[in-house]
């Protein structure tokens, strides 16, 4: 088994556990949220990136087209914009750091 494959199959598993999803063109797609207060912080360097929420999602959960910078996702009924997508390593993660749509 790959490495990927494994990540895979973990992520899989974590995310059906936690329950957790999110919306993006009519898919419902399983997810981990981390939530963030609201307001810059600044810290030594400068201020930290500001975002409401981050969701993780497996890459392949994620429907065609995907989630891209700007678009739109929905998580407990409340709208998020995408600022910002970091991939893991092997590219089996997306992090989807957003803001709310009315910021």
């Amino acid at each position: 088994m790959s490495l990927s494959s494994e990540q895979n199959a973990d992520l899989s598993y974590i995310f059906a556990e936690l329950g957790e999803t999110f919306a993006f063109n009519g898919a419902t797609i399983p997810c981990s949220v981390t939530f963030r207060s609201a307001g810059r912080k600044n810290d030594i360097g400068g201020f930290l990136d500001d975002f409401d929420v981050t969701i993780s999602a497996r890459v392949l959960d994620l429907p065609t087209p995907a989630p891209a910078r700007g678009s739109v996702v929905v998580h407990r009924s409340r709208s998020y914009r995408i600022e910002q997508i970091d991939l893991s390593q092997i590219n089996t993660e997306a992090r989807l750091k957003c803001v709310a749509t009315n910021r």
